[in-house]
């Protein structure tokens, strides 16, 4: 989920990152139960958002987007 200010939130079912523009990444403060999170499907939906949000490249999908109507 992307939150104002560029900040993204992950959670794997297990975890809730916090991941700033920077690059910094913090563990939700409820989540206190340590194990692996996989980054690479963060990284993934990441670029998938970004591709699909680009207003240089206009599609099917981000018409309605860069038009400024509500899905």
């Amino acid at each position: 989920e992307q939150q104002p200010g560029g900040v993204f939130l992950y959670a794997d079912g297990a975890a809730t990152l916090r991941i700033a523009q920077d690059g910094t990444i913090a563990l939700d403060e409820a989540d206190k139960t340590p194990h692996r999170v996989d980054m690479g499907r963060f990284h993934a939906l990441r670029t998938l958002l970004a591709g699909i949000t680009d207003p240089t490249r206009i599609h099917a999908v981000n018409t309605r987007l860069l038009v400024g109507e509500e899905s």
